[in-house]
This record gives structure tokens, sequence and C-alpha cells, in this order.
């Protein structure tokens, strides 16, 4: 009996292991998605911006509805205190409190910066789809701060991505996006992103602390905290409506 259970106890150990080796990078990429899906969230926190000795720092919330609508307002210091981006679809709202009017940013034009490493796309695609905009290659297996990660290599399957080629380190407990790498058509590494902190709510796990390094720029990082995250809550009526991007008191 005991000689059994031993051989039982193997043969599901080989089993894990086997469904280890031979999970798809298609799985890889579902199970981080499921991650991220969620009806509705809400988030606050922080960015802190270096660039070579100035430091600057700017508190911010959030809310999200599925993978299409975006909204974000600062609320500090006083000359960003104001400032809104809006996404919905394909094209990035911003309002500019200091000219009291709204740039609408079409597809193709969103690598503006907000004075910092992440680009407006960077920002809306933190929450979006990779499963169908490219193809994805596992390269092997590689830890990132003590945790076992699969490593995936993406290819863009159209035109028009803001980077061609992405290397994608994916927790294999967590299922959450510990490391990402982004290259330029001519195969140059352009920024990478890091996250930690990771968090668990219900079966989800997240991210509270992401750093993005721009390795075309010197000594110039960005950070952004999460102090506050909550999902699948009630929003403001009509917050992802244009109309309400610019403040009644500034017509």
């Amino acid at each position: 009996m005991k000689r059994i259970t031993c051989l039982i106890s193997a043969l599901g150990l080989m089993a894990v292991a086997f469904a280890e080796r031979t999970e798809s990078p298609d799985v890889i990429l579902e199970r981080l998605e499921r991650n991220l899906s969620f009806q509705t969230a809400y988030f606050s926190g922080e960015t802190i911006i270096t660039n070579k000795s100035r430091v600057a720092t700017k508190a911010f919330f959030a809310y999200l509805e599925g993978r299409e609508n975006f909204f974000l307002e600062y609320v500090s210091p006083a000359r960003d205190r104001g400032m809104r981006l809006l996404r919905q679809g394909g094209d990035l709202l911003l309002y500019l409190p200091s000219a009291r009017k709204v740039l609408k940013i079409k597809k193709g034009r969103q690598q503006r910066r907000l004075e910092s490493d992440f680009s407006l796309d960077d920002i809306a695609e933190m929450s979006g789809s990779l499963r169908g905009r490219f193809s994805a290659e596992l390269l092997g297996d590689e830890t990132v701060d003590g945790r076992p990660c699969r490593l995936l290599r993406l290819v863009a399957l159209e035109p028009g991505q803001t980077y061609a080629v992405r290397l994608l380190w994916v927790g294999k407990e967590t299922a959450v996006s510990l490391r990402c790498q982004y290259f330029t058509r001519s195969n140059k590494l352009a920024k990478e992103l890091a996250a930690s902190d990771i968090r668990q709510s219900g079966r989800r796990f997240f991210a509270g602390r992401f750093v993005m390094t721009d390795c075309l720029r010197k000594n110039s990082r960005t950070e952004i905290v999460l102090k506050e995250m909550a999902f699948d809550v009630p929003l403001p009526s009509g917050i992802f409506d244009e109309k309400n991007l610019k403040p009644a008191e500034a017509e």
C-alpha cells in the first residue's frame, strides 16, 4: 500500500510538471488577461517621475470599464490639477485645464508623453488585450525577483502597433506580468516595465507598483504606486461621456 501511495504521488507530480511544460503561449496569455478581466475598477495613487536629478510627484485617480473605457484625472500638484484623460475605443481625449480645451489624439499619434516615461499608448494598453494582436512564442522559464516565470516573445500581427516586438515575463503562480521589454521595429530595446508589490483580491492577482524605464534616455524613469484599488464597483454616472470631460466652469 505504501508503494502504491508513493507511486500515485510521483505520477501526480509528473503530471503537474508535464502540464507546466506543455502549457501553450495562448493559455499563458489567457491566464494573464483573466487577471485583468473586470466589469469596472477604481484606482488611486501617485506617479513619481525621475529625470536626472529632478523628481516630480503627481497624484491621480482613475476609473475603468472593461478593456475599452478609461478615465484618469490628476489631482496634484496644482499646475496639473484637473488634467483629464479619457479613452473611448481607439481614440484618446486629453483635457488641458491651462488651455481649457480638449485634444483628440488619434490612433498612431499616442506616443505623446505626459511628462513621464509612460506615453498615452502605454497607459491605455496596461489593461488591453494582447491575444489577436500579437503572435506568441514560449522561450522558456526564468526567475524575476525570486518568482518563477514563463518568458514569452510577442510579435505584432499588424502594422501600426506601438512596439513591434515584446518580451514578457509572466508569473507561473500569479499570472501577472512581472517584466516587459518593448522593442522598436529595428529590434532596439526602447522601454522596460517592471511590476512588483503583488497583491490578491479573491482569485485575482495584481501588481501595486510599476516602474517604466526609457532605455533611449539616460537617467529617466517613472514609477506608478497604487494606493487604493477596487474591482467591480459602481462608477459615477457619465464618467466616460466625452461631454463631461471638460468641467462645466470651463465652458
